[in-house]
């Protein structure tokens, strides 16, 4: 069953929200998603796993940085600026956004086929705690776990699977099966 909400009529966009009403499946077995800065890794409980190579968002920010670096260094001011690097950041925006959500799409798949129920990290307030230089701050805060969990969150909601969040601690030094470091 689903039900359209109030139409929010913008000059570039038409947004149309709606509500569906989704029953949540008994998971036969969990996936644990890592989500890292250039893969996302699953394990599920029986055994199955998968990663995902990320490293193109890496490269795509990295690369609109330095356009972006080049554009300002060489336009100091005006109006063709502005046009260049809203240009730029849309693009990469677009990009990321898209692969994000291949990655999501195909994350969820794998755990509608296995009926499984989804296990995310916490990572709030991490960019808070992260103070490492200007090089690899810029690196980490550009890192897109959070839009990635997102995604991953309505997609499976939408299909019915539970998404479950965890205190990363520990997760990614001890072992899953054995409990060893």
């Amino acid at each position: 069953k689903m039900q359209i909400g109030e139409i929010i009529i913008t000059p570039d966009k038409v947004i149309v929200p709606f509500k569906k009403e989704v029953k949540l499946i008994q998971p036969k077995e969990w996936l644990a998603i890592d989500i890292n800065e250039s893969n996302v890794t699953g394990v599920s409980s029986g055994g199955d796993w998968f990663i995902i190579d990320t490293s193109e968002v890496k490269r795509i920010r990295h690369v609109y940085f330095e356009k972006r670096r080049k554009i300002q260094s060489g336009i100091k001011t005006g109006k063709r600026r502005k046009e260049l690097l809203q240009k730029y950041g849309r693009r990469e925006k677009n990009r990321v956004k898209d692969i994000l959500h291949k990655v999501s799409k195909t994350i969820v798949d794998f755990a509608k086929v296995r009926e499984c129920g989804i296990i995310l990290e916490d990572l709030r307030g991490i960019r808070k705690r992260i103070d490492y230089g200007r090089v690899l701050n810029r690196r980490l805060h550009s890192w897109s776990f959070r839009k990635l969990q997102t995604y991953i969150e309505y997609k499976a909601k939408l299909n019915g699977i539970p998404v479950v969040y965890v205190n990363p601690k520990g997760s990614s030094s001890h072992c899953p099966i054995c409990g060893e470091k």
